[in-house]
């Protein structure tokens, strides 16, 4: 992710604690499934689903027909995820971040791969709440009193004299 991604993503700031939480609010600003149209997106998308099976350590080869359901799979059901997520889930599913048995039980299939994302999703849908939450906390402790402009100074010094006189009647 390059700094310039950084800077235009409103959830980045002080408020992100971990590595893990920068990681996950950067992987929503990738490119999303549902607008995968080039052959070097279907390239991609293959090779995470490739990378994903032998992480599982599932070492036969994988046919044609089970990669294009599960590519099919990933695109019609999870639309707004982007290649990163993928690797997130991937990644956080065999750490054991996720909580959930990365067992595919000798099939790599929808079944199992719903599994997983639905968790990641669930895990990345806690994290977000809670940047948010600092960030809203953050902006609250840190929120500036508008500074008054030349006549509305002018009006309250008056104000403040006017009030002082009539304490001294």
């Amino acid at each position: 992710m390059t700094p310039h991604k950084e800077s235009q993503n409103r959830l980045i700031g002080a408020w992100i604690k971990t590595p893990e939480q920068k990681e996950i609010v950067l992987a929503g600003d990738d490119k999303k499934l549902d607008a995968f149209t080039t052959k070097e997106d279907k390239v991609n998308l293959i090779k995470s689903i490739t990378s994903w099976r032998l992480h599982l350590g599932i070492k036969e080869k994988m046919s044609e027909e089970e990669l294009i359901i599960n590519m099919n799979f990933l695109k019609d059901s999870y639309p707004k995820l982007t290649l990163e997520d993928i690797r997130l889930a991937i990644k956080y599913s065999l750490n054991g971040t996720l909580n959930v048995n990365p067992e595919t039980f000798g099939s790599f299939s929808p079944l199992y791969i719903s599994k997983i994302i639905n968790s990641y999703l669930n895990h990345k849908r806690e994290e977000l709440n809670h940047i948010q939450s600092r960030k809203n906390y953050y902006d609250f402790i840190n929120q500036k009193e508008p500074e008054l402009t030349y006549e509305e100074k002018v009006r309250e010094r008056k104000k403040t004299i006017k009030w002082f006189i009539t304490r001294i009647k």
